[in-house]
Parts: structure tokens; sequence; C-alpha cells
């Protein structure tokens, strides 16, 4: 089955969210590391979206170029980005000297008064480029914004990260750790 990008990203975004915040709300029950069976998931995606088939759900998730989905065992997960207190297998891992992160201008000066907060997800997502900030950013609406945040510093100081292939996810960023903006677009 060929998706057109419009139709992959709508079932991706169905698929973050039931995976992610609400899958009580679909019926869906998830494993402590978020994992939920592949034919439940597919029943809920395909009731609401009755022309998609097991193989184009299979290959939104495999395919998706964030890594935003685990296939594992005949089960699905997101692998970040949860609001519900999962455990997260990955390792703690030292941080290049600095990541970025994307966010709208209108929330620079409280950034800025009290550093980056997880607003509702369990975790910060710091990017790896400033053009993955940019895109992040973006998706914000209004003025993007990307900050330059001091990860060397906050390792040597005992934050912990995490990393799920170009996200580095850490508890929050305290504004001390925040370098400096970096990108201030008039789009």
């Amino acid at each position: 089955m060929v998706l057109n990008h419009r139709d992959r990203v709508k079932l991706s975004k169905f698929l973050s969210y039931i995976l992610r915040h609400n899958p009580r709300g679909y019926g869906l029950k998830l494993d402590r590391r978020g994992f939920a069976l592949w034919e439940d998931v597919y029943r809920t995606v395909h009731s609401r979206y009755p022309w998609i088939q097991r193989e184009g759900l299979l290959v939104v998730a495999e395919e998706d170029t964030k890594g935003r989905f685990e296939l594992r065992d005949m089960k699905i997960r997101a692998t970040y980005g949860h609001s519900l207190g999962l455990e997260n297998p990955s390792p703690y891992v030292r941080p290049p000297d600095e990541l970025y992160h994307g966010t709208s201008s209108r929330n620079l000066e409280r950034i800025m008064d009290e550093g980056i907060k997880h607003m509702g997800r369990d975790l910060v997502h710091l990017s790896l480029t400033h053009e993955d900030a940019l895109q992040v950013g973006r998706r914000h609406g209004g003025e993007p914004v990307v900050l330059a945040v001091d990860a060397k510093k906050a390792w040597e100081e005992g934050w912990e990260f995490k990393r799920w292939k170009d996200t580095f996810l850490v508890r929050e960023v305290p504004k001390r750790y925040v370098a400096s903006i970096r990108h201030k677009s008039l789009i």
C-alpha cells in the first residue's frame, strides 16, 4: 500500500497520540515500557481510518524518520515523548558539548526566567543540530527561536541525558545552561 505524505503524517500523529498520551482513551493497554499489542493498535487505528491496511500502518511505524516507534515481538510503542510516566530503558549517555532547543518566541521570556521545562511530557527534548531545532520551533507556531544549551556543563554538573537517534532527553534544563539565542527568524 502506497501512502501519500499527508496520510503518513496523519497516521503518525494519531499513533504518537494514542501511544504517548492517551492509550486508555482508546482501549489500549501498555506494559511498563510502553508496548501495546500490534493487533490492538491496528484495530484502533483502523476504526478511525478504515482505509488503512496493516501493511500501510507497518510502513508508517517502521519508516518514521524521527524514530518515534519501535516494533518488537508483535508489539509497538512510542519511543519517546510520553506524558504517562513510563519506564525509559535507554541508558544515560554523555551529550555533545552543545545541543539545541527549538521553540516559539512567545516562550522565550519564560525560558530565560525559568529554564526549559518538559511541559507535560516526561522529558525535555533537545536536538543534535540547529536545523532540527529550527524545524521543531516552526511546529510551535509563531516566530521560531533556537536556543543553544551548554550540555557539556550540565553533564559535568550531574544532569543525566538519554538519547534516541538525534534527540537527547533530559528532565529539565535550568536557565544557567541556556547559553544563547542562536536563531530568531521573521517568518
